[in-house]
């Protein structure tokens, strides 16, 4: 392949321009956010930005939102009337810009012997793996992309973003004010752990809950109000899924925040539990955070057997190893009387 030589060469990337300013509201202009975790990979987003005066039919991004979210979900409040609203996913990396650029001019770069950078022209083909084809003077010709090779791509394709962001237009909305955005999406969860600790006398233990939140929906949630829905949620596919998600999420919207977590709250046959603090829930992260924490449980130890009855039991003795379990009751009267959610339990 022949390469023509550049020295101190510099190349800029064309980005998109706009003919009518975008209005972008990112995290920075978060004035409340509000995380509601279910158990089964699923999540409620509430936050609050500030934002100024759209004019109508101006395209405006919102940004640091879930890269999971379910848009039939979203709701967007205090914005004019919505007229068309598109979530952008697909994220600027080198496989999107590879995949992108098929078809079209690319140029390699590498270093040559004597120092200087040796530049080429070619037209990519394919992108699979570590294995680029590319047209070069009429031939289809291989290589290896690897510390020898650099690409440069000539522009900056316009359906690549830097993060995912939700575009919509408006009716307008002549005054600066708030937009409260609402939206489902999978990437959340949240478990129990629990550790009790025995005494000497096997009569009490100490009671340790531990709520581990997962994020990975792809963005981060900082400075959020955290509250925990105990119970599995519908989300059969089919007519039936939308409502009961929807459902979930009203009922979820409307109950009013805890100030504490020991202040649950009943939901229909579900509980639903409040962080006192707030909780940076990060991406990609497994965060835990005190949960309960009860001392002198009475408990009562108890020896169990299981073992068959026949009509005609066998002349024969049966050794038997007896299981050792622990009892306990959750009543105010034994030291708990609040409900707990599903969890592991590690005596």
């Amino acid at each position: 392949m022949r390469f023509t030589s550049f020295s101190g060469a510099l190349f800029l990337s064309c980005l998109p321009v706009f003919t009518q300013a975008a209005t972008h509201l990112s995290a920075d202009q978060q004035t409340q956010l509000d995380v509601t975790l279910y158990t089964d990979n699923l999540g409620l987003v509430q936050e609050t930005r500030s934002r100024p005066a759209l004019p109508a039919n101006q395209p405006v991004f919102l940004e640091d939102i879930s890269q999971q979210m379910q848009t039939e979900t979203l709701r967007l409040n205090k914005v004019g009337r919505i007229k068309e609203q598109t979530l952008n996913q697909a994220v600027l990396n080198l496989t999107t810009l590879l995949d992108n650029a098929i078809g079209n001019n690319i140029i390699l770069a590498r270093r040559g012997a004597d120092g200087q950078e040796l530049q080429q022209t070619v037209r990519l083909l394919s992108a699979q793996g570590n294995t680029l084809m590319i047209e070069h003077n009429g031939r289809i010709e291989t290589i290896t992309r690897g510390d020898e090779w650099r690409i440069i791509f000539p522009d900056m394709p316009d359906n690549l973003v830097l993060k995912p962001s939700l575009q919509f237009t408006t009716a307008g909305a002549p005054n600066a004010g708030e937009a409260n955005i609402s939206y489902l999406t999978a990437g959340l969860s949240w478990q129990m752990d629990y550790v009790m600790t025995l005494n000497t006398a096997r009569d009490a233990m100490q009671l340790q809950g531990m709520a581990s939140l997962q994020n990975m929906t792809g963005t981060d949630f900082k400075n959020a109000r955290i509250k925990l829905l105990a119970g599995n949620v519908n989300q059969v596919q089919g007519n039936g899924r939308m409502y009961a998600k929807e459902a979930m999420m009203r009922a979820t919207m409307d109950a009013p925040m805890a100030s504490a977590i020991s202040e649950q709250q009943s939901l229909s046959d579900y509980q639903l539990y409040t962080l006192e603090s707030p909780v940076n829930l990060l991406d990609q992260q497994r965060t835990q955070v005190p949960f309960i924490s009860q001392e002198d449980v009475s408990v009562e130890p108890v020896l169990t057997y299981r073992f068959r009855i026949g009509a005609n039991p066998e002349q024969q003795t049966t050794t038997l190893k007896p299981n050792s379990v622990i009892r306990f009751y959750n009543n105010q009267h034994h030291g708990i009387g609040k409900p707990l959610p599903a969890g592991n339990a590690r005596f």
